[in-house]
């Protein structure tokens, strides 16, 4: 599988966990900045940083006035609570706000790669 071959390529100890495979490509792991590297190495334009997207734009994008604790989180390069299930929490799901931006960011992603 895609994701097989990516922990291959990566070497095992790389620290990637999360993963979340898409079509004829994958998107990084939403809270460990540390495998942007790798994984744009491994996948180039196939690969989409949901973390980058969501600090810079994200909640643009879905409507939401940044809290004070959200600037906090992006000014540390983490996703902003206001994008999480358990907002205390930032290593476990997105809520419906969160994976509407990452349903956005998949499918302009195939867009441009000319998918669909």
């Amino acid at each position: 599988s895609t994701l097989r071959g990516t922990a291959e390529a990566l070497g095992e100890g790389s620290g990637v966990r999360n993963t979340k495979e898409t079509i004829n490509g994958i998107v990084e792991d939403v809270w460990n900045d540390y495998c942007d590297t790798p994984f744009r190495e491994a996948f180039g334009d196939h690969c989409v940083s949901f973390r980058e997207v969501a600090i810079t734009t994200g909640l643009d994008y879905e409507g939401i006035t940044p809290t004070s604790t959200d600037e906090e989180y992006m000014a540390r390069g983490e996703v902003p609570p206001s994008l999480l299930y358990y907002p205390n929490n930032p290593d476990v799901h997105l809520n419906a706000k969160g994976y509407d931006l990452l349903a956005h960011i998949l499918y302009e992603q195939g867009v441009s790669l000319g998918y669909f």
